[in-house]
């Protein structure tokens, strides 16, 4: 599938330090997946950075083949978002 970054995601990938491979990586093969109706489906994946645990969500769409990311950011709130 092939991935398309909307120009706020992009902005968001540098104002939130996550890199863009890491974004994609996440919402091609997320830890998890989090699809409701009429919302923007969330890939999201816990990593760890300077020892810390911190969640990387993807907020996306899918057309046909495209999986359109609309934004992207990084919490230490993994708690919060994390369903078990």
């Amino acid at each position: 599938m092939e991935v398309q970054l909307t120009d706020h995601a992009k902005k968001q990938l540098a104002y939130r330090d996550v890199s863009q491979d890491q974004a994609i990586a996440v919402a091609l093969s997320p830890d998890q997946l989090i699809e409701e109706t009429d919302v923007p489906s969330i890939a999201q994946s816990r990593v760890i950075e300077d020892g810390k645990t911190y969640l990387i969500r993807v907020a996306f769409r899918d057309e046909l083949n495209v999986r359109i990311v609309i934004t992207v950011y990084k919490t230490s709130k993994v708690k919060k978002y994390w369903q078990e």
